[in-house]
């Protein structure tokens, strides 16, 4: 089962400048991504993803690995999400964020 977990940086809000960070609005599922047995319960692979203005994935990082077999499935799934985009003085920007998939065996 892979369960998504947006880690949300913090909005910035000045007098002169309103900015809101991107929401998630599309959830990937990975199909035959289960951990191995030997593997720990929980995998945790974070990425830094460069959110355009129109809410789509343009580059992604690996920041936290849990191996190659997960970082690769959770890079490929990160450039199928779409997001509701940053927004500063009420216009869509590109922004970048830390996105964590969690991988854990199905039950």
């Amino acid at each position: 089962m892979l369960l998504l977990l947006l880690t949300h940086a913090c909005a910035t809000t000045t007098e002169e400048t309103r900015i809101t960070d991107p929401t998630a609005i599309a959830e990937a599922r990975a199909a035959g991504t289960a951990a191995e047995p030997a593997t720990p319960l929980v995998l945790v692979v974070v990425l830094r993803l460069k959110v355009d203005a129109n809410g789509v994935v343009r580059d992604a990082q690996v920041v936290q690995s849990a191996g190659p077999k997960f970082d690769e499935a959770a890079m490929k799934k990160a450039y199928r999400l779409h997001f509701n985009p940053a927004h500063k003085d009420g216009q869509p920007v590109e922004s970048t964020i830390r996105f964590a998939f969690t991988f854990s065996p199905e039950s």
